[in-house]
């Protein structure tokens, strides 16, 4: 008897820590609509057991184009151009931590990190991969780093040409196995 009030009590406590890494989430983002349409939004949304999904509110990021986002864990990584005439060329990046009991994203700051357009980007733990069209030809780049999620930075090397024609990259990283 004794040894089954023990298991139990183990079981329990697993069951009040483990939720909150085992749940499904996702991060959207998409600009407004009307005079707010370069204003970049996210939402985190839970997919509960029974395919239902569980939408946070909307969060205001800050204004961009061509926006991409992905999530590994608790961070999330968006890249997109910039809105503003002067910056529709440049590149910027935030990054984010996820937090299930508000149901938001925390975005840090934007950060420049180069030129182009149609910015895809993924990661893995602390490796980053980022691709994107130059910004005056169909020319593809890509750019490898490492994130720092408490610092909320990451630090790229040099975009290194990787095809002379080309549009709209879309890229994924993975282990290989």
């Amino acid at each position: 008897m004794r040894k089954r009030l023990v298991l139990l009590v183990g079981i329990f406590t697993l069951a009040l820590v483990f939720p909150v890494f085992a749940q499904d989430c996702f991060v959207e983002v998409s600009s407004g609509a009307g005079d707010q349409e370069e204003v970049m939004f996210s939402r985190l949304c839970k997919i509960k057991d029974d395919g239902t999904l569980d939408w946070g509110n909307k969060i205001k990021i800050g204004k961009g184009k061509s926006h991409c986002v992905y999530l590994d864990g608790k961070t999330a990584v968006l890249v997109h151009r910039g809105a503003a005439k002067e910056t529709e060329e440049t590149l910027f990046y935030h990054v984010g931590t996820v937090d299930l009991t508000t149901m938001a994203v925390a975005w840090g700051p934007e950060v420049q990190y180069g030129k182009g357009s149609q910015p895809s980007v993924s990661f893995k733990g602390t490796r980053v991969i980022e691709a994107h069209r130059s910004p005056n030809n169909d020319r593809l780049w890509i750019m490898t780093g490492t994130i720092d999620v408490q610092r909320q930075q990451i630090s790229f090397g040099e975009a290194v040409k990787y095809d002379e024609t080309g549009r709209s990259p879309a890229i994924s990283l993975g282990t290989g196995n």
